[in-house]
């Protein structure tokens, strides 16, 4: 927001400046027209009305940044109001949704009719029954479980051993005999990685809801702990990435009390990892997916993507069109048909995938071909303005990486997926402030992977956690990782067993300064 109030200041201080300039040249002109004559100034005259109509504009713009910048409701609000927007609620005509009677009833209370409320007559005929169904948490909603175990000396092996009931998560004695269970750890867990929830505000709704509490601290110390034990499964997700057909991955700022941090999402239909990292450039990719990685790469188009090895990229066009949008709205004249004509084109290509699927022969004169060389045209177009010759090099850099989806299945125009799986730690990131250590970093980073990859697979991820907790790792990935993912790897180790991979579908290359591929 700074940034933008900033620039419209620069623009409106440099409009102004050229408004007045051209003032003081019509007053010369004005003076020197007995000398040379009547003349016609009609375009001068129309320029400076254009200029002043401009300078108005960005006025009004900078106002409306300035009070943008300190509305505290809805900051983000759209600009602009959509003509049609979607209607609310689902679609006329779809089934009905309702919550069905509970096969178990718990308790059942009886409110007899004995009087008529309104005149207090008792001799009421045709009484009928009717049922109401009620869900209620308990009074006390957790339970005490005691575990009673025994312990002996082996003499075979010299020591003590201690049996261990298969639910029972620690074995603790002391001052540590009393520990919070499996599922209501797991609760606590995704109220905090999930929604956002402060530790403080996780532990004071425990106190007054659940009816036993405990610390901020000690919650930080079990989810870390918990963590720990959750690595494999975590290493386990990674590597169902690494042999994906296609990842979506995206990042966006993060904080270590007052350290910068970037929290980057990798993340497939049915498996997502994030990472806290320091690291902004090409290096966090490649640890994550590997040198060997052959799928398609989908991203935002940034410089750290540039020096992978992976030549099978897809640039979010996404981001390119709101970029284009707003050079639209800020332009004038002759210098607005460039992003308006590449938006055109863009928004043509998505729908030539949406309309005909993916064009696996293209020959010249396809739609597909006409697309590719009208790009190569607008991008070897000579342009004066330096925000449209900007973009222009921007996209020339990601030539190559604009229309994959045209040709491959496994290809997205859009890089939506990894957006929509950053949104819940944007949220958290705003509500409690990131992490207040690197143990819990890596802590987050790892719970947080475990509970969105549960949920892409429609899995309960509170009952995920809970049986995480007392049973070995190896299960639990084996549980999460997707059969696709490890039929994949056994085909990967096949491929590569047999020579390097070929590249995948047609691909057009980078314009020529003359505009020939």
């Amino acid at each position: 927001m700074a940034g933008e109030v900033a620039s419209l200041v620069a623009a409106n201080a440099g409009l102004q400046r050229e408004n007045e300039r051209l003032r003081a040249r019509v007053g010369e002109l004005e003076l020197l027209a007995g000398e040379r004559g009547p003349r016609d100034d009609a375009g001068l005259r129309a320029r400076i009305a254009e200029l002043e109509g401009r300078v108005g504009q960005l006025e009004r713009e900078l106002v409306e940044a300035h009070r943008a910048a300190k509305r505290q409701a809805a900051p983000f609000a759209r600009r602009k109001r959509e003509a049609k927007p979607k209607k609310p609620g689902r679609k006329p005509g779809h089934p009905g949704s309702f919550r069905a009677p509970p096969s178990e009833v718990d308790r059942t209370e009886w409110a007899p009719l004995t009087a008529c409320p309104y005149c207090g007559c008792t001799d009421l005929e045709d009484l009928r029954d009717h049922e109401n169904y009620v869900l209620e948490l308990l009074r006390k909603a957790y339970e005490v479980i005691r575990y009673v175990t025994q312990s002996g000396y082996c003499p075979h092996c010299r020591r003590r051993v201690r049996s261990r009931h298969r639910e029972q998560p620690s074995v603790a004695s002391g001052a540590a005999m009393v520990c919070v269970g499996p599922r209501a750890l797991a609760l606590a867990i995704v109220l905090k990685v999930r929604h956002g929830v402060p530790m403080r505000r996780t532990a004071e709704l425990f106190t007054t809801g659940m009816g036993f509490g405990f610390t901020a601290g000690a919650l930080a110390q079990m989810m870390q702990r918990f963590a720990r034990r959750l690595e494999p499964v975590y290493e386990a997700l990674i590597s169902a990435l690494q042999v994906a057909d296609a990842v979506f991955t995206d990042e966006t700022g993060w904080r270590i009390v007052r350290a910068t941090r970037w929290l980057w999402v990798f993340c497939t239909a049915e498996v997502t990892v994030y990472v806290v990292d320091a690291r902004r450039g090409h290096e966090v990719p490649l640890e994550v997916l590997g040198p060997g990685f052959g799928g398609v790469l989908h991203h935002d188009g940034g410089r750290e993507f540039d020096s992978l090895t992976n030549d099978l990229h897809q640039t979010c066009l996404e981001h390119i069109l709101r970029d284009l949008d707003q050079l639209s709205e800020l332009k004038t004249r002759g210098a607005v048909r460039f992003p308006r004509a590449l938006a055109a084109l863009l928004r043509e290509a998505i729908a030539l995938r949406r309309l005909r699927g993916v064009q696996s022969e293209v020959q010249a004169g396809d739609p597909a071909d006409r697309i590719e060389t009208r790009m190569d045209r607008l991008l070897v177009a000579d342009l004066t303005d330096p925000d449209n010759a900007r973009m222009q090099r921007r996209l020339l850099r990601n030539r190559e990486w604009l229309f994959p989806f045209l040709y491959l299945d496994e290809a997205e125009a859009t890089n939506g997926q990894a957006e929509r799986q950053l949104r819940p730690m944007i949220v958290g990131r705003k509500i409690g402030a990131c992490n207040r250590s690197e143990a819990g970093a890596r802590a987050h980073q790892i719970l947080a992977s475990v509970i969105a990859t549960a949920r892409q697979q429609k899995q309960n991820e509170v009952d995920l956690l809970q049986q995480a907790a007392c049973r070995p790792p190896q299960q639990v990935a084996q549980q999460l990782v997707p059969r696709s993912a490890r039929a994949a790897a056994r085909r990967r180790s096949a491929a590569d067993a047999a020579g390097p991979p070929t590249r995948r579908g047609p691909r057009r290359s980078r314009a020529g300064p003359n505009g020939d591929p």
